[in-house]
C-alpha cells in the first residue's frame, strides 16, 4: 500500500476524469491508471467503473472513499503535531474569495467570542476548487453558496453541513449612467466567469429575466469586479456583504429596481469523518449557529 494511491483515489473521485485527476496529481494519465489499478489489487475488487462518463467509483470504491479521506486527513494531523513548531492544530477553512473577505471575518469574530482564540487556517478559492479541495481532505471545514432558485446545489462532501448566513446579491454600478450598453435597452455588466457560483447565478437570473446584456468585462476575482464597478466599468450584482459600505459611502448606488435582488445563503460543510476534540467544538458551535437561527443576515438592512 502507498498513501499517494489513496490520493490518487480521492482526486480521479473529485474530477470525474483520469486525465483532469492526472494533471492535478502532477503525473502521466498511464501512471495514474496503473496506481489506480495497483490500488485495486490490494483491494481485491475493482474501485473505478471505467466506462462510465464522467468515471464513478463502483461500490467497494465507494466504501474505500471515506476510508481514503480519513487516512490523509489523520495522517496530515500527525505530522502536524509532530513539527515543533506547531503548538495546535489549525482549523483549516476552505472558502469562495467573497465569503473569505466579507462573511468569514464576522463569522470568526462570533467562533472566537464563544470558544476563545482560536488558530486558523484560511484557504479562498474560486467554488470549484474549494468543492474539489474539500472532497481531497484539505481542510476540516468548507463554506459554500446556496441558491436553489437559479443554479442547482452542487455535493459539499458526505458530511453534515448548515446554514451559517443569508446574503443577497444586489445590482450595483457608479451611477445609473455607468450601465448604459451600446444598445438602447442593453446593459454593461461586469461579471464573474462560470468557475464562480455567483457568476452562474448572476447569468442564470439575467437569462430568466430577459435582460439585455453585453459583458463589458469577465473575471475571477470579485475584489477586483467591485473595484472596476467603483470606477464605472459597468454594473454587477455583488453581496450585500461586500458592498454595503460601498453603498452608504455613495461610492455604489442601487440601479433598476425592475432588476431583481437574488438572495442566497451560506451553508458551512464538515468532513464525515471523526475530527479532532478542537475541530469538534468549533462544528458544535457553528451547528450551535444554525439551530438557533443565529445566523449573520447581511441583505436585512437593505431589504
Amino acid at each position: 500500500m502507498d498513501v499517494n494511491w489513496l490520493k490518487d483515489l480521492v482526486e480521479v473521485e473529485s474530477k470525474g476524469n483520469f486525465s483532469r485527476a492526472a494533471q492535478a496529481r502532477n503525473v502521466s494519465v498511464s501512471s495514474l491508471s496503473r496506481r489506480i489499478q495497483l490500488l485495486e489489487e490490494w483491494a481485491n475488487h475493482p474501485l473505478v467503473d471505467r466506462t462510465s462518463h464522467p468515471i464513478r467509483l463502483t461500490a467497494a470504491g465507494e466504501v474505500l472513499l471515506p476510508v481514503a479521506q480519513a487516512v490523509l486527513s489523520e495522517l496530515e494531523r500527525v505530522r502536524t503535531r509532530l513539527n515543533p513548531a506547531a503548538q495546535r492544530l489549525p482549523v483549516r477553512f476552505l472558502a469562495p474569495s467573497a465569503v473569505s473577505v466579507a462573511v468569514f471575518p464576522r463569522l470568526l469574530a462570533a467562533l472566537q467570542g464563544a470558544l476563545g482564540a482560536l488558530l486558523i487556517n484560511l484557504i479562498p478559492d474560486n467554488f470549484r476548487e474549494v468543492i474539489r479541495r474539500f472532497g481531497a481532505g484539505e481542510a476540516e471545514f468548507a463554506l459554500y453558496y446556496v441558491c436553489d432558485e437559479f443554479v442547482p446545489r452542487l455535493p459539499m462532501g458526505r458530511g453534515e453541513s448548515v446554514m451559517i448566513a443569508r446574503d443577497v446579491l444586489i445590482p450595483v454600478a457608479r451611477s445609473n449612467s455607468a450601465l448604459k450598453g451600446s444598445q438602447a435597452k442593453s446593459v454593461r455588466v461586469v461579471v464573474l466567469d462560470d468557475a464562480s457560483y455567483l457568476g452562474r447565478i448572476t447569468k442564470a437570473a439575467m437569462l430568466r429575466h430577459r435582460i439585455e446584456y453585453e459583458v463589458a468585462l469577465s473575471g475571477t476575482q470579485i475584489l477586483a469586479i467591485r473595484q472596476i464597478v467603483i470606477e464605472g466599468g459597468g454594473m454587477a450584482w455583488l453581496p450585500a456583504s461586500l458592498v454595503a459600505e460601498d453603498l452608504e459611502a455613495h461610492r455604489l448606488v442601487r440601479v433598476r429596481r425592475d432588476f431583481p435582488s437574488i438572495p442566497f445563503t451560506i451553508h458551512a460543510a464538515r468532513q464525515p469523518f471523526p475530527l479532532s476534540p478542537d475541530h469538534e467544538a468549533v462544528w458544535e458551535k457553528l451547528k450551535e449557529f444554525g439551530e438557533a437561527g443565529r445566523v449573520l443576515d447581511f441583505g436585512e438592512a437593505l431589504r
